[in-house]
């Protein structure tokens, strides 16, 4: 009898937890539901951190991985801010690109690309003050002590001086192949000679140049290779670097006798994916209206992924035509925010007249420093060194110090207007 009793309080007791276990299975059920709903429907994570203004960076990365791991959203937004772009393609090979904080209150390029054990650097500036931190960072990246490439776009100070000076970059690592700029702007003295030539900086770099191709560094100039056919090297087996036409390399651009912006060497990176389709990854050095014009004419222009910004986010570039080209999904501007004392603020970089263009096709616009004050030059990391990695099916930006766009800086609040794309987004 009480062997009987026993065998029916443990058969209840059983029902019991398997009624239990149904009610929490369903619950888990019906909540994983509602969550998927909301995000789904309602908006991606990185849209709740722009409307919740979350400042906290480690918080915002974790919620953008989460975002990436958990639902590998497509990026349907231009005005979302997330520095995570899944994308429907894949890509077996990583390529990172750079753009490093000089620390130098002047604006300058430099953008290096890594693709496995292979670096093409783009430019060293702004000027000799940061040989030191451009060294130090080439040498953290280029471990083998050796870059594969280097593109010098131009004959100006703020792209080219870490080049042309004794103990530079030629000097202080072992280079494959330069290739720069064709021509330098005309400037006759009074017995019709060209005397922009012969100014210290440029026979400076001449100079090392010559040195670094005596040690059996290749050289090439843009107009030589695309003459010779030979304008496309192979980073990997799925990654090309590739020198972009420009009518400037033919002939000096005579219109604008002030500036050397034109003859920039325009470079495409060309990330192909296993479906076929590719990453373009552009620079153009401080290509203006004109060499734009160009560009957009004789059909080499692709949708890029990330553009570095023309001649730094001036008013003089980035036209709606070029854009229209390629439609930039990413933007990192090489300069320092409001790093030109000027009274109207319309001269300072990057311009409104920029952001406004670019606003049409994003609002991941990067840079990594700010200016704190003029007067002594002193500046502030804003996203720090900034590092755009291609690999598999996303696209991330990150920054040492956080990863957030132009958009939240107390610099673009204070003298910056929203475009109107942008409006509904708050700034961090």
């Amino acid at each position: 009898m009480r062997e009987d009793i026993k065998s029916k309080r443990a058969a209840d007791g059983g029902v019991k937890v398997n009624k239990k276990e149904k009610i929490l299975k369903r619950l888990r059920v019906f909540v994983a539901v509602i969550m998927a709903l909301f995000i789904l429907s309602v908006a991606p994570l990185s849209i709740v951190v722009t409307q919740f203004n979350l400042n906290n960076a480690k918080v915002k990365d974790a919620i953008y991985s989460f975002e990436y791991k958990l639902l590998g959203l497509s990026d349907k937004r231009p005005n979302d801010t997330s520095p995570i772009i899944s994308k429907s393609n894949y890509a077996d090979e990583k390529v990172e690109v750079y753009f490093p904080d000089l620390k130098n209150y002047k604006n300058g390029d430099c953008s290096l690309v890594k693709v496995g054990d292979t670096e093409v650097l783009i430019d060293a500036g702004p000027n000799t003050d940061a040989l030191e931190d451009i060294t130090d960072f080439l040498s953290r990246i280029c471990t083998d002590g050796k870059i594969e490439y280097v593109i010098v776009t131009h004959a100006h100070i703020d792209h080219y001086s870490c080049f042309a000076t004794s103990g530079g970059i030629f000097s202080r690592f072992e280079i494959g192949t330069v290739i720069d700029f064709a021509q330098v702007t005309p400037t006759y003295d009074e017995n019709g000679k060209n005397i922009r030539k012969n100014t210290k900086r440029y026979k400076k770099y001449q100079k090392e140049l010559s040195a670094a191709v005596s040690r059996g560094t290749k050289h090439y100039t843009a107009k030589e290779a695309r003459e010779s056919g030979n304008y496309e090297f192979k980073l990997s087996d799925t990654v090309t670097l590739k020198i972009l036409d420009n009518k400037y390399y033919y002939e000096p651009d005579y219109v604008n006798l002030n500036t050397e912006n034109n003859h920039s060497v325009c470079a495409m990176i060309k990330q192909k994916c296993t479906d076929g389709s590719y990453r373009n990854f552009l620079f153009t050095g401080d290509l203006e209206a004109d060499g734009e014009e160009y560009l957009v004419n004789n059909g080499e222009l692709e949708n890029v992924v990330l553009l570095k910004a023309p001649h730094h986010g001036s008013i003089t570039s980035s036209t709606p035509e070029f854009l229209a080209a390629v439609k930039p999904e990413i933007v990192c501007i090489c300069c320092n925010m409001g790093g030109i004392k000027d009274e109207e603020l319309h001269n300072s970089f990057p311009t409104q007249t920029f952001i406004d263009r670019v606003s049409n096709y994003t609002a991941r616009i990067y840079a990594p420093t700010m200016v704190l004050e003029h007067d002594d030059g002193s500046t502030i990391p804003y996203n720090g060194t900034i590092t755009v990695t291609s690999y598999k099916n996303i696209v991330r930006v990150k920054g040492d110090n956080h990863s957030r766009p132009i958009l939240e800086s107390e610099w673009f609040k204070s003298n910056r207007k929203l475009p109107p794309d942008w409006k509904y987004m708050k700034a961090a």
